[in-house]
């Protein structure tokens, strides 16, 4: 009896031996497979962080950008789009707005204002035409082929003539490194 009994024990050992052996592969297995998960989503959250820095260094680039083009006087090259009404403005765009009054906001545009003395039409006087509405301050000016308001004149705060430059108008600005601040034409 004591041979069956050891015999027993030992075709049992065998058995649970067998039993953990074919097991243990697929818990290893498991773990791979779960290790390489983990891998994998490390490794991602390391592509969206050195996404996140390049777009913070982007960031940083355009508002170094900003203060070297706005800071800088500069003549500037404007017109409709067809071309008849064509000026020059010298300005450093460091004032540039938007505004929400009915006109601006339909028209989108930005504006820079200046004195007399840094405009100058080169053409397109008598291919314009004066459009004013409200209490008529300000003079609403577009061309009368293409339709393109690139800029306007009325009087300023202090009583001077002064122009009303569509930055959007000006050939090589950057609108998107130009800083802007916002009018409330709206409620004025």
């Amino acid at each position: 009896m004591a041979t069956k009994k050891t015999a027993a024990k030992k075709t049992a050992t065998k058995k649970t031996a067998t039993s953990t052996k074919a097991s243990a592969p697929k818990k290893t297995a498991t773990k791979k497979t779960a290790t390489k998960k983990t891998a994998a989503k490390k490794t991602a959250a390391k592509k969206t962080a050195t996404k996140k820095t390049a777009t913070k260094k982007t960031a940083t680039k355009k508002t170094a950008t900003q203060k070297t083009t706005t800071l800088v006087m500069k003549t500037w090259n404007g017109s409709c789009h067809c071309g008849k009404v064509r000026y020059t403005v010298e300005s450093d765009l460091s004032g540039a707005v938007t505004c929400n009054c009915s006109i601006c906001q339909r028209a989108g545009h930005v504006l820079t204002f200046v004195a007399t003395d840094k405009f100058t039409l080169l053409s397109g006087a008598k291919e314009q035409t004066d459009y004013q509405f409200n209490k008529k301050h300000i003079h609403h000016l577009f061309c009368k082929t293409c339709g393109v308001r690139s800029y306007g004149w009325g009087m300023g705060p202090d009583g001077n003539k002064m122009f009303s430059i569509n930055v959007r108008c000006l050939e090589g600005v950057d609108l998107a490194t130009l800083p802007t601040h916002a009018y409330d034409g709206a409620s004025a």
